[in-house]
């Protein structure tokens, strides 16, 4: 499974302090993944997600990234 999405920012915190007005309010986003089904219907699913973009909106030379994995445990009945 391979997938490019665009993502809207609907929250930004670091520490409990909101960080909102340093990032930008979207990312593009390479995301690679794989999932198993068994015949039972239990599946087992992991996905990586990667921000293709600098999402810093300051001034300082510094790069922000999105940067995901995503574990996931499912049934289907």
């Amino acid at each position: 499974m391979r997938d490019r999405r665009l993502d809207f920012l609907t929250s930004s915190k670091l520490e409990n302090e909101d960080i909102k007005d340093f990032v930008k309010k979207t990312d593009f986003n390479a995301v690679l993944g794989l999932r198993k089904m068994l015949n039972g219907g239990l599946n087992f699913a992991v996905r990586y997600t990667s921000g293709l973009s600098n999402i810093s909106n300051s001034n300082l030379d510094v790069d922000v990234e999105n940067v995901v994995l995503e574990l996931s445990i499912g049934y289907m009945f």
